[in-house]
């Protein structure tokens, strides 16, 4: 079956599955079946005509029962069970679509993510997890580390500190641990008071692509204070990864070649996606001439806003090595305090 339709009649889905757990298979993706027929519908739509869809299979269903035929289903043309009836609106966000495949499956079936800013975070990320150092003798003569990470939030685990007997007034802040996945590896960033007190957004925030901004420091031990041989990751700057790209990029640079047959329908087609995404990170189109030469075309916009549809639609138009992020050294937006300002 192609037709969401014509499957719940065939499979009498009213008397199998109630509409709670349709909609829960169209969430997770039982049903891009349809989809992938029908580049016009997507799991939106399913979702928004699931009751009348239903409605329609009972009554069929009741119909052939009885022994009894709808006057106007007899002088259709066979397509009583066709989609072209449902209601259309607009497609959830790309990330929508995985997050509820984890919440229901514990996976990512159709995807990552992190698939559509793979490209975006080698611009952005100034040291993969990868490359973390885990020797302290490997930080700079001051014991400080300043970085870019971005990754998913995997966990946020909120802790409240210790109280002080010898300072039984001093206020507690709660602070949290969190767990990154930056696509290929994890690691722990510790988010302490004051920082965790900015940005207590980070509690609802698993799941989500995230830009950090912090330092990797000598470890302290947490009874002593003592400075220990191994490392840690202590956060200044968070950001949702749209977010960080606004205020890290400073333009995006898509190059095309003239030997590109097809070059003038790619240029109006990455135009067009741009205009579906206005916002303020400039978009700069290079075109490679020959003898080494390039040509800038104006793409007559202000901006694109760096959202994750945005990318993953333009790597149906170029390849990922085909753009690239223009970003700051900087790798905090804010001054970072100093150690008895924090």
């Amino acid at each position: 079956a192609t037709r969401l339709s014509e499957y719940a009649v065939r499979e009498k889905i009213p008397n199998v599955c109630n509409k709670r757990v349709l909609e829960n298979l169209v969430r997770c993706g039982a049903f891009d079946f349809v989809i992938r027929e029908n580049p016009r519908f997507h799991r939106a739509r399913l979702f928004n005509n699931i009751e009348f869809v239903m409605k329609r299979a009972a009554s069929r269903a009741a119909e052939k029962a009885s022994g009894q035929t709808d006057f106007f289903a007899v002088m259709s043309t066979g397509e009583e069970s066709s989609d072209s009836e449902l209601a259309d609106c607009p497609a959830w966000p790309i990330a929508d679509g995985f997050k509820a495949e984890r919440e229901l499956l514990g996976i990512y079936l159709t995807g990552h993510p992190l698939g559509a800013w793979k490209r975006v975070l080698s611009s952005l990320t100034t040291c993969p997890i990868s490359s973390f150092p885990t020797d302290f003798k490997a930080l700079p003569p001051k014991g400080r580390h300043s970085i870019r990470l971005g990754g998913m939030l995997k966990s946020c685990l909120v802790r409240m500190p210790r109280p002080d007997p010898s300072n039984p007034r001093k206020s507690l802040k709660p602070w949290a641990t969190l767990v990154v996945d930056d696509g290929e590896n994890e690691t722990e960033c510790l988010a302490f008071g004051s920082t965790f007190e900015k940005y207590p957004w980070l509690r609802d925030a698993v799941d989500s692509p995230l830009l950090l901004c912090g330092e990797i420091t000598h470890r302290r031990n947490r009874d002593t204070h003592e400075e220990e041989e191994s490392t840690q990751f202590l956060l200044r700057e968070a950001y949702p990864l749209s977010e960080g790209t606004r205020r890290f990029a400073t333009g995006l640079h898509v190059r095309l070649s003239m030997s590109d047959p097809k070059l003038i329908d790619r240029a109006k087609a990455i135009r067009a996606l741009a205009q579906r995404f206005p916002g303020g990170l400039k978009l700069v189109i290079d075109v490679a001439c020959d003898h080494g030469r390039h040509v800038g075309i104006d793409s007559g916009l202000a901006g694109v806003e760096p959202a994750s549809d945005f990318f993953a639609g333009l790597e149906k138009l170029v390849r990922p090595a085909d753009y690239s992020l223009a970003t700051i050294p900087e790798c905090f937006i804010d001054k970072p305090e100093k150690p008895w300002e924090r």
